[in-house]
């Protein structure tokens, strides 16, 4: 679908002309940065699923978080405390109320949820209205707000933050971010209007939050990388066929010896071709053993690659990490049951130091629980 201009009536022509280049930049990313999103919420369903599956599983709610894991872990290790100045003393100014009032301590970290997610995000810097905080800080990310980025000066020349849609999705309200003003805008009927003008001279009040910036992509790349989402698939294919796997196996296995194809019937589905649990062997009376022998071989499976391969994409050590319980080796658990154990039995002075248990040292990633 084209984008739609709109124009806003007693805005200037090179305003009007900036907020429509914004509000399309945020169209043309958004299916990307919804599909983004999908992923880190574990709503993303796998378009391919193996030809030997019956339809019923492909509609199974099976998924797998590994690239929210991927995006919290980091976040989890990117913590602002606090702010200094090497001037004077913030407290004079206020920062105490300012953190407080604006819960910096919780919407710092949601801000940084929000860039590694979709790349960029955005914080502004505005008067409050009544009720409000006298400076309102307030994180965006890019499914509402964009900029015009400058690469002279280095940060945004205008940015774009969406207030309110309606219940189609379609944009309401905005403001526009500018070096000497900030600009309200609302949409009554068919028709844009400006409702508010503040000048100030405290220069962009808009910033940009990016994740991965580099030269010729100031506003980042996404943590939820193509190859990573693209393993995330493989990996929710793999737990399809595991349940198809169980599923078959719950039944017991019966062969029949004797017997020829005709007991199956002429037309028979392909699953249970492949994975029919009741086999029948015709005997061959003409040979020197009418009875053939039956042997049974166990299938192999992919144990760890996929799982190694996400951690290599998120910049994890393969070593420790999120690997799937039911993926992990029989030596592996045991390993992991004998260390727990005597891991119990230690002081806490001793596991803080980082003794080695069964060969295996407790960095503070095992310490924070990334194995339970």
């Amino acid at each position: 679908m084209a984008f739609q201009r709109i124009t806003i009536k007693d805005l200037p022509d090179e305003e009007n002309a900036s907020v429509n280049v914004m509000l399309e930049q945020i169209e043309s990313k958004t299916r990307r940065n919804l599909l983004r999103r999908s992923y880190y919420e574990s709503k993303h369903a796998v378009r391919q699923v193996a030809a030997i599956l019956p339809p019923a599983y492909g509609t199974l709610a099976t998924t797998v978080g590994w690239t929210a894991k991927a995006v919290d872990m980091l976040v989890r290790r990117c913590n602002v405390d606090t702010f200094t100045w090497t001037g004077g003393d913030l407290a004079d100014l206020g920062f105490r109320e300012l953190w407080s009032e604006n819960s910096l301590g919780s919407e710092i970290g949601q801000g940084s949820t929000a860039s590694l997610i979709h790349a960029s995000a955005f914080v502004s810097t505005t008067a409050g209205e009544a009720g409000e905080p006298d400076v309102g800080i307030h994180f965006f990310d890019a499914l509402d707000a964009t900029g015009i980025w400058n690469a002279r000066t280095r940060r945004l020349s205008a940015g774009l933050v969406i207030d309110t849609r309606n219940k189609d999705g379609v944009v309401t309200g905005l403001t526009l971010h500018l070096p000497s003003a900030v600009v309200t805008c609302e949409k009554s009927g068919p028709k844009w209007s400006m409702t508010d003008r503040a000048e100030h001279d405290y220069g962009m009040t808009l910033d940009l939050l990016p994740y991965r910036p580099r030269t010729g992509r100031a506003f980042g790349a996404s943590r939820i990388s193509r190859p990573m989402m693209a393993i995330q698939d493989m990996a929710i294919r793999e737990l399809l066929r595991l349940e198809g796997h169980m599923d078959v196996y719950s039944f017991p296995e019966m062969w029949m010896l004797g017997a020829d194809l005709s007991v199956f019937g002429d037309n028979v589905d392909p699953f249970q071709v492949m994975l029919g649990r009741i086999k029948g062997i015709p005997d061959d009376d003409d040979a020197v053993n009418p009875r053939v022998d039956v042997k049974q071989f166990e299938a192999s499976s992919p144990s760890l690659t996929l799982p190694r391969l996400m951690l290599t994409r998120s910049c994890l050590p393969v070593s420790r990490g999120f690997l799937i319980r039911r993926w992990l080796s029989p030596r592996w658990q045991t390993r992991r049951a004998r260390s727990l154990t005597m891991r119990r039995s230690m002081t806490s002075s001793q596991r803080l130091r980082g003794h080695r248990t069964t060969g295996l040292r407790h960095c503070p990633v095992w310490r924070r629980g990334l194995w339970q």
